[in-house]
């Protein structure tokens, strides 16, 4: 799995931005890929692992995404289950117990909740007088696509995709602040050409995309690219 921090995979950067990668704790998932390079990974780390090299954190024997660095404050990834909750409430605390003003921040699938682990993360957060806040979001939807001149080296097509998301934040301290939660339609429609590399391994995606909703430029629409790699 090569994940590119495309549409809300690149929701992982803003809260990377408010952290500390000298101090803090921090537990990515399998599409925060723009996490690690925000975090100050490097490329060669990140695809040393994809493609199973032994410069790899796991020596080549994980060629998917449960890495980490925790030398680097990152902890592997346990598959999106609340298992992640607790590792990181204890690095965090040792690193308060060394002196550090150290921060954590676990992210998991919603499933995760359902576990153990997760109630008594943050029943220990609480024990230790850490302030803590749950942050839910998902976006549930379709995609589609249509391309022609699909056997060429450059192709046009036009994408869309209608979705839902739900976002809820509630911030758990001394003074419990009321939860905050929002829920949005929107839906997405964007032409765009492909060029691909001779071997077709390559290809390069150029669209401009317009939407209902405002895009992170504060407006309706945005001029975007992907660079992909075809296994």
């Amino acid at each position: 799995t090569v994940t590119t921090g495309e549409g809300n995979e690149a929701a992982i950067v803003g809260a990377v931005s408010a952290l500390n990668p000298s101090t803090d704790i921090c537990n990515f998932m399998q599409r925060d890929f723009a996490g690690y390079l925000a975090w100050g990974v490097s490329l060669y780390h990140l695809f040393s692992h994809y493609i199973a090299n032994e410069d790899s954190p796991t020596g080549g024997k994980d060629g998917n995404v449960h890495h980490g660095l925790p030398s680097k404050g990152l902890l592997p990834m346990v598959s999106h289950l609340g298992a992640m909750l607790p590792n990181v409430v204890g690095a965090t605390y040792a690193r308060r117990r060394n002196g550090h003003d150290s921060v954590g921040m676990a992210i998991i699938g919603d499933g995760g909740t359902s576990t153990g682990d997760t109630h008594e993360a943050i029943n220990i957060a609480s024990v230790q007088n850490f302030q803590y806040f749950n942050y839910f979001s998902y976006k549930i939807g379709l995609f589609t696509r249509y391309s022609i001149l699909s056997e060429r080296r450059f192709q046009i097509f036009a994408e869309a995709s209608p979705y839902f998301s739900h976002y809820y934040r509630e911030w758990t301290s001394s003074s419990v602040l009321t939860p905050f939660r929002i829920s949005k339609f929107g839906y997405y429609a964007a032409p765009g050409i492909s060029l691909y590399s001779r071997n077709k391994k390559f290809s390069l995606d150029l669209y401009y995309k317009l939407s209902n909703l405002t895009f992170i430029n504060g407006k309706k629409s945005v001029f975007s690219y992907k660079v992909i790699f075809n296994f």
